[in-house]
């Protein structure tokens, strides 16, 4: 957050020095980004131990204590991650998802003691509920996180399946994580002719990285925090709004700024879309990469 000089601006309210990002809601709406269905089970379970612990009188009387420990136990890593002020960032909390299977199986073993006879009911639900997660991981595992960290290969595969030897793109710090990391991992590949704007083009192909400033990508860059979105090219601002209708799309590739998982991996992006609200379906659209035929 330091590396902003205009914090009102962009935050919309002053932010003080070392600050972390986001509150304790933050820690709430990370874990339905991430964890959506173990963490809606592990708050019932939460719930219904504690209706035990208040309104069960043996419930209170014999196992209050171990109840107690277990709950210290599945919030342990937010305990700590508050108490040593660690960033507020999706990676430092992945620990939390088996912490929370403690007390969603002790609750569970209360719940089959208490009442038997649903036992089988339970079965099935919990079967259920591993299978919703199951999809809900690999969906997103290769829809989002998987194609959006690969953005630099799976550009180079779509030149390589195209035929494409030589290209043009912007020479500027939005494509350091894409066109600039592709021809470090393939050298010599390609030749690269940098622009400034798509009308130096009369004809050719046209690699548009990320033109989005909240993308994680950048939000460190001095052009990102200075100047937000790259809309120096008008007439790459107009085909952004017209989807690019007007040309030829090759490929759209997704990057880590059109991605809902990557924009946690830094406090000032997670902070700006979880507790600001400022990233929205445009912000991802640019996000995304794209090779255009001109």
């Amino acid at each position: 957050f330091n590396s902003y000089p205009n914090k009102k601006q962009i935050f919309g309210k002053e932010i003080p020095e070392n600050f972390r990002g986001g509150g304790i809601n933050w820690y709430h709406k990370l874990f339905l980004v991430f964890i959506p269905n173990i963490y809606i089970i592990y708050l019932i379970s939460f719930l219904y131990i504690a209706y035990l612990f208040l309104y069960n009188y043996y419930f209170y009387q014999e196992i209050n204590l171990v109840y107690l420990s277990i709950l210290f136990l599945s919030i342990l890593p937010l305990l700590i991650h508050e108490l040593t002020k660690g960033l507020k960032v999706g990676k430092a909390l992945m620990t939390n998802l088996i912490f929370f299977i403690f007390l969603i199986a002790y609750s569970s073993n209360e719940f089959i003691k208490l009442y038997p006879d649903y036992i089988l009911y339970f079965y099935i639900f919990f079967i259920l509920l591993l299978i919703l997660q199951s999809i809900h991981t690999f969906f997103y595992l290769l829809t989002d996180i998987i194609p959006s960290r690969m953005a630099p290969t799976i550009l180079h595969n779509h030149l390589i399946k195209n035929n494409i030897k030589e290209f043009y793109t912007y020479n500027n710090s939005f494509n350091n994580s894409l066109v600039e990391t592709m021809i470090y991992t393939y050298p010599n590949s390609f030749k690269v002719n940098y622009i400034e704007k798509i009308n130096e083009v009369k004809k050719g192909f046209i690699v548009i990285p990320s033109t989005s400033a909240k993308s994680v990508s950048v939000e460190s860059e001095k052009y990102a925090i200075e100047n937000g979105d790259f809309n120096k090219d008008e007439e790459l601002n107009i085909l952004i709004s017209q989807k690019f209708k007007t040309v030829k799309i090759l490929a759209k590739i997704k990057t880590m700024g059109a991605s809902k998982f990557f924009v946690h991996e830094s406090e000032v992006t997670t902070y700006r879309h979880l507790i600001l609200n400022q990233i929205n379906y445009m912000d991802r659209y640019r996000g995304n990469a794209w090779i255009i035929e001109k």
